[in-house]
């Protein structure tokens, strides 16, 4: 499943891209940790969605 197959259209939601803009602009217990976590979250969200899209050559076929 990726981002795109998700379907929460009555609940705002923060896309993928703006994550880091999110984790940015709050309190964290652990900064670092928070960055770590967020980072690795944006990074799966958008190479799912540019695999889903064909803009990654070879993984277009990658079922998450």
């Amino acid at each position: 499943m990726t981002w795109a197959e998700l379907d929460y259209s009555r609940q705002p939601l923060i896309p993928p891209h703006r994550w880091m803009s999110f984790l940015d602009s709050h309190h964290w217990s652990d900064p670092q940790r928070a960055e770590r976590i967020f980072s690795i979250a944006t990074d799966i969200a958008m190479t799912a969605t540019r695999a889903a899209s064909g803009s990654l050559p070879g993984l277009s076929d990658l079922s998450l």
